[in-house]
């Protein structure tokens, strides 16, 4: 999608066993030359507690697994600081390609 607000922050869910996590992220920070910071940063990795829901209806973007256009929505409704903003251009947007939400 693209975005109506440009953000440098990228948001990346990963759907990963828990035992394993750590390794896997410090092998993609490695990869990719990340730093962990204790505060601040643009690159946010999340473990979704239920999984299965996140992932529910996924599609593929650009080669990319990406969150359904639902999903999408609602974690921006309850993003801030303008997360909102962008759920409803989201919603407009798929309006008016006639793709629905669900």
């Amino acid at each position: 999608m693209s975005p109506y607000i440009v953000d440098k922050n990228h948001h990346i869910y990963l759907d990963v066993d828990l035992k394993r996590a750590d390794e896997i992220l410090r092998d993609i920070e490695n990869y990719f030359s990340l730093k962990r910071l204790q505060a601040g940063g643009n690159v946010l990795f999340a473990l979704p507690f239920y999984k299965s829901s996140v992932f529910r209806d996924s599609q593929i973007i650009n080669h990319f697994p990406v969150v359904s256009n639902l999903q999408l929505y609602l974690d921006l409704m309850g993003f801030p600081p303008a997360g909102w903003e962008q759920a409803k251009w989201i919603l407009k947007h798929l309006k008016e390609e006639g793709t629905p939400l669900v």
